[in-house]
């Protein structure tokens, strides 16, 4: 009797084991997932942030090579 509840024992501790894995495992491959997006938005945004700064270059460029405006007011800085 006692040999056959120590394998029932084992048997149930094996199971209930098992059980705990897969919840285990289910929980890394969410994590695994969450991760994946996240590296993925992490990628994307250092993307638009290298597109945003040609951008920015480009601009500048754009700016320094065009001619500061004419007066449009005269000396003193008033309308008459």
């Amino acid at each position: 009797m006692l040999p056959r509840v120590m394998i029932t024992f084992a048997a149930m501790a094996a199971f209930l084991s098992c059980a705990g894995c897969i919840v285990t495992t289910s929980t890394y491959d969410a994590k695994v997932r969450e991760a994946d997006a996240l590296r993925e938005a992490y990628a994307s945004s250092n993307r638009e942030t290298s597109r945003l700064a040609d951008e920015v270059k480009a601009l500048e460029k754009k700016v320094a090579g065009r001619k500061p405006p004419s007066r449009s007011f005269p000396p003193g800085g008033r309308m008459r």
